[in-house]
């Protein structure tokens, strides 16, 4: 297996990001006492979108164009500044744990967006033992997109999938 340094005290500073994160239950897991792997129970993105914000809140957003969407979404802000404060307080928690991804041991997760399941690949790599096997979702692109690129190179070189099963969420 590929010597890949490991995220300690990195590690910890994402769990405490994840915790400040009040619109996420972060879940903390271990393997042997081997570092935290972070789970966001919701699998949010890794960064705050005000659109997603609000038509979760206002669902009748949704149905409106994007010139209504931003007209109505400046008028929310008005008349429910707690919401625009719980979406500003989201947007920075969210770009914290953005940065710390980008500065972890994580190759490739500067390329395209940051997004956690990069990370959880790496982690899982990073924690098995040599001889060790690991069984994990993950999505699609872990197998195609260019930022899980230096991943999948990894694994292949220094180890292999035994199976990959692809499939198809026809439940929304």
């Amino acid at each position: 297996m590929q010597a890949v340094e490991r995220a300690g005290a990195f590690g910890d500073q994402v769990v405490a990001a994840v915790r400040q994160q009040p619109q996420h239950d972060g879940v903390v897991l271990g393997l042997d006492r081997a570092q935290p792997l972070v789970a966001l129970t919701d699998g949010a993105d890794v960064k705050a979108e005000e659109r997603d914000f609000w038509t979760l809140r206002f669902p009748g957003l949704r149905s409106m164009s994007a010139g209504q969407q931003k007209t109505e979404t400046v008028r929310l802000r008005s008349t429910r500044p707690d919401l625009g404060k719980e979406f500003d307080n989201e947007a920075v928690a969210t770009d914290h744990v953005r940065r710390l991804l980008l500065a972890g041991p994580y190759p490739g997760m500067g390329t395209g967006d940051p997004d956690l399941y990069k990370a959880f690949g790496w982690r899982f790599w990073q924690l098995a033992r040599a001889d060790g096997a690991i069984g994990v979702v993950l999505p699609r692109s872990a197998l195609s997109a260019a930022g899980s690129r230096p991943w999948r190179e990894t694994v292949l070189e220094y180890g292999g999938f035994t199976d990959v099963t692809m499939l198809l969420n026809t439940g929304g």
